[in-house]
């Protein structure tokens, strides 16, 4: 296993992610990975490789155990700084600011319900920032109903 700073082959990171979910397939069951630091490296590292490109400079993902390590590891990876959003009392806010004009790409272990996503891109563009990049560990139905809607969507699960 390479030390957090290693760099490894894309291939050979999707290839190591695939193989730690082989079996998993209930999305809590896969997001159990990001409880492992090794595990959470690798898959963490597997998606900063995909959206590598799109000059990413901030991470944003909902206020949850899973979410924020991959958001960690995710930033890490590419210098980007990290957000979280929650919700209370029915309203959405990040825990920490967004900078104006950010470029941010938002990630989940599993973008599971409509909301989710949904008010991940409201809440953004309200902070007169711009969501460059979608990126989830693994392909769900609202994964696929934004991308139907033009929107485009990275993941790692092939």
């Amino acid at each position: 296993m390479p030390t957090p700073h290693e760099t490894r082959d894309s291939d050979q990171v999707r290839s190591a992610f695939m193989t730690l979910t082989a079996g998993l397939s209930p999305a809590h069951d896969r997001a159990r990975l990001l409880s492992n630091p090794a595990e959470a490296e690798v898959v963490g590292q597997a998606l900063a490789d995909v959206i590598r490109d799109r000059q990413v400079d901030t991470i944003a993902s909902w206020e949850s155990p899973e979410n924020g390590v991959l958001a960690h590891v995710i930033a890490r990876r590419l210098t980007a700084t990290s957000v979280c959003a929650t919700e209370v009392a029915g309203i959405l806010e990040f825990t920490s600011g967004l900078r104006t004009g950010a470029r941010v790409a938002l990630v989940s272990d599993a973008f599971r319900t409509e909301n989710e996503l949904r008010g991940l891109l409201g809440l953004v563009n309200a902070r007169g920032s711009e969501v460059v990049a979608v990126a989830a560990l693994m392909t769900t139905p609202v994964l696929r109903a934004y991308a139907a809607d033009g929107g485009t969507v990275e993941t790692v699960d092939g």
